[in-house]
C-alpha cells in the first residue's frame, strides 16, 4: 500500500463514477470484518468493486485516493482486507459515470471462467440488487490478465476505463 495519496493519472476533481481495485494477497489471510465475522481468505487476485458517486472524499478521485492510502480510519469491509499484512493494491481501473453501476459491473466479471466468492457479503452490505459480494477472487489468471478482464467488462458497459497503478 502506498502511504501517500497519489494524484498522477486519477479522475478530475468532483468526477463521479465506477471504480475496480485489483488487489495482490500474498499469502492467505484471516481477518474480522465487522458483521460478517472472520473470513479466511487464500492467496491470489482479487478485484473489488465500487462507486463514488458523491462530492470531495466521497468523489472517484476521493474514493481511489482513500483506498491508495496506507493511513485511515477503518470504516468500509475493503478497509479489513487492505491493512492487512502481505495484500497490495496492483492497479485500479476506473471510469466517470453518472449511474451506479457497480452491480452490473460484479455481473459481468462472475461470468469470467474460474471467478468465485471467497467472502460472501464483502463489500455488498447495502447492495440493492442482491450481490452476493464485491470482493471477486481470480485463482487462475496472472494480474495482468485480470486487469484486462476489468477492462473489458468496463467497455462492456459502454465505459471507457483507465488504469492507475500505485
Amino acid at each position: 500500500m502506498c502511504g501517500k495519496r497519489p494524484s498522477a493519472g486519477l479522475p478530475k476533481q468532483g468526477a463521479r463514477g465506477l471504480y475496480a481495485l485489483i488487489i495482490r494477497i500474498a499469502s492467505a489471510q484471516q481477518l474480522s470484518i465487522g458483521r460478517l465475522g472472520q473470513r479466511l481468505l487464500p492467496p491470489g487476485v482479487y478485484v473489488y468493486v465500487g462507486s463514488a458517486m458523491g462530492e470531495g472524499a466521497q468523489s472517484l478521485r476521493g474514493r481511489i485516493q482513500r483506498h491508495l492510502s496506507a493511513s485511515k480510519r477503518m470504516h468500509w469491509h475493503i478497509d479489513a482486507l487492505l491493512a492487512a499484512p502481505s495484500v497490495t493494491i496492483r492497479s485500479v481501473v476506473f471510469a466517470e459515470s453518472s449511474g451506479r453501476l457497480e452491480c452490473d459491473l460484479v455481473a459481468k466479471l462472475q461470468s469470467t471462467p474460474s471467478v468465485t466468492v471467497p467472502a460472501p457479503g464483502l463489500g455488498a452490505s447495502d447492495c440493492r440488487r442482491g450481490c452476493r459480494s464485491h470482493l471477486l477472487l481470480f485463482p487462475s489468471l496472472p494480474n495482468e490478465r485480470v486487469e484486462e478482464a476489468v477492462s473489458t467488462a468496463f467497455k462492456a458497459l459502454g465505459l471507457s476505463p483507465r488504469i492507475v497503478r500505485p
